[in-house]
């Protein structure tokens, strides 16, 4: 597994991700999608300052909860795209 991430304390990631996911639309047509996310680790964003800050600003408890959060918007992205979300095991 790569150890690089998507940094969910930057917005300009969650633009990323709704770019990708367009691109995706146009590719499949399936309306089930599994973004995964389930193995990430963490380590990442415990050494970055934007998801620091982030965890710092909206009063997050944990790493944890900034992953369900990305998680949650991107869940939202992908349902925006007519996706039906697999969930992975964590969240």
């Amino acid at each position: 597994m790569h150890r690089t991430l998507l940094c969910a304390g930057r917005e300009s990631t969650y633009a990323v991700i709704e770019r990708v996911l367009d691109e995706v639309t146009e590719l499949f047509s399936s309306p089930w999608i599994h973004l995964g996310g389930d193995e990430c680790p963490w380590d990442a964003w415990s050494n970055c300052d934007s998801c620091q800050t982030s965890i710092s600003r909206n009063n997050l408890r944990s790493i944890g909860t900034l992953q369900y959060l990305l998680t949650q918007q991107v869940e939202m992205t992908a349902a925006s795209c007519c996706y039906r979300y697999i969930p992975s095991a964590k969240t």
